[in-house]
């Protein structure tokens, strides 16, 4: 059955239907912001904790009634955006979306975030990945760090970078890492490029296996 909205738009002229279109995205965009500046307020004074909630993600899902995906992406934003405030406007205007800013969150510091976000505007998803890839590319072992980088937003996409390298041709570098054997002096020893992935492939689905995910962008129980 049609809703009104429908039949009233059908009446609008083709012009206007898209000038309406672009000004509700703006609108959304704007909304988001301060949605997630709020939601950054709150979890900072832990006001949750004023209607007995154990953190912030279970008044997100419990009292907002938002879904477990969208509290961990809006409490990681939050919390990244509190250090880096610039990241309130790049999200207001457009030029970084949600799901980017919380696949960046881990890799931001003070000293590369100015020329990390400059990178990142307006990039899809599949293009971040692959940054995010490149800026912390693995080696045989994996990735460095151990298991500490491991949430559901960095591994989801690193895993998907390995699937990439899996496909292609063995000792062949996929086209978004050009300088990936430049940078990996293992590689440069005679390491294939798929067979390296293969194995570390392994690791992270067995990783993703243990997330089950349901894991929070921040790796804890919650983001509370």
């Amino acid at each position: 059955m049609e809703s009104e909205v429908s039949r009233a738009l059908r009446l609008v002229p083709d012009d206007e239907v898209l000038r309406r279109l672009e000004e509700l995205v703006s609108q959304s965009r704007r909304v988001d912001a301060e949605l997630v500046a709020h939601i950054g307020e709150v979890d900072e004074r832990r006001l949750f904790a004023r209607f007995a909630f154990p953190s912030m993600f279970a008044y997100c899902t419990q009292a907002l009634h938002l879904s477990e995906a969208e509290a961990y992406r809006r409490i990681t934003v939050a919390r990244v955006a509190r250090r880096f405030p610039v990241l309130f406007e790049m999200l207001r205007d457009g030029r970084l979306h949600l799901s980017g800013i919380a696949m960046l969150a881990p890799l931001l510091t003070p000293e590369n975030h100015e020329p990390l976000l400059a990178r990142a505007v307006h990039l899809s998803k599949r293009q971040l990945e692959e940054l995010t890839a490149e800026l912390s590319p693995p080696n045989v072992k994996g990735w460095p760090g151990g298991e500490a980088w491991i949430n559901t937003t960095t591994l989801l996409a690193r895993k998907h970078y390995l699937d990439r390298l899996v496909r292609t041709d063995d000792g062949m570098p996929p086209a978004a890492m050009p300088d990936l054997e430049l940078r990996s002096p293992k590689l440069r020893r005679g390491y294939s490029t798929a067979a390296y992935a293969r194995n570390v492939l392994r690791h992270h689905r067995e990783c993703l296996a243990r997330l089950g995910g349901a894991a929070p962008p921040d790796g804890r129980d919650h983001p509370g």
